[in-house]
């Protein structure tokens, strides 16, 4: 990505990816197999769109309800270890996600 501008590269080889793009992120590497380069990229966003893609498992820290952001902003979620749920913040409140085993 040299041609391009306002860009984020993070990782081996990750900026072989197209020389024209601007306002992405990439986060992840690049593997060589024989002439081709497989692009491997853990993460990838768009910020002219605001899109993000995880390209495999989102982790998130479990924390404690007495620890959540004291000023939340909408659409933040954290794994809340004291009642063991999912929780997202929307319309000014925290709603836990309801799950159901698989």
């Amino acid at each position: 990505m040299t041609e391009g501008n306002r860009n984020v590269v993070l990782g081996s080889k990750a900026a072989l990816r197209n020389a024209t793009d601007s306002d992405k992120l990439i986060v992840g590497q690049g593997v060589w197999s024989g002439a081709t380069l497989n692009q491997n990229y853990l993460i990838e966003g768009d910020f002219s769109t605001g899109i993000t893609t995880i390209n495999n498992v989102l982790t998130l820290t479990p924390i404690a309800t007495a620890n959540r952001p004291a000023t939340p902003a909408e659409g933040m979620m954290y794994m809340d270890s004291t009642v063991d749920s999912l929780k997202i913040y929307i319309n000014s409140k925290w709603f836990n996600i309801n799950m159901t085993e698989e």
